[in-house]
């Protein structure tokens, strides 16, 4: 059986990126990763997303996936304006299910 945590990150990989080739810094897997676990932490908003990776410890980045440092709160403000919600949603909603069972 897969743990949640990794299985988070295979049903992520079914989101499309919609960040053009320049804004592709960071994953787009480690970036909703962190957003999920973050909000699943307490933190709303991109500024709270942000605050929370932060806080974490190294190790912990480079397990989401993150090769340089984690994203600051504008990276995660650009990814949350543009991403389609309708392509996002039905993604966590299948994970969630999924370690439900």
């Amino acid at each position: 059986m897969t743990s949640p945590a990794l299985g988070l990150f295979e049903f992520l990989k079914q989101v499309p990126d919609p960040r053009g080739r320049k804004g592709r810094r960071h994953t787009l897997s480690a970036m909703l990763a962190t957003v999920v676990c973050s909000v699943l932490c307490g933190a709303r908003g991109f500024e709270a997303n942000a605050q929370w990776i932060h806080v974490q410890e190294r190790e912990f980045h480079h397990l989401l996936g993150y090769t340089r440092g984690p994203p600051t709160k504008n990276a995660f403000r650009g990814l949350l304006a543009i991403l389609d919600a309708e392509l996002f949603e039905p993604v966590l909603v299948d994970w969630t299910t999924t370690i439900r069972r």
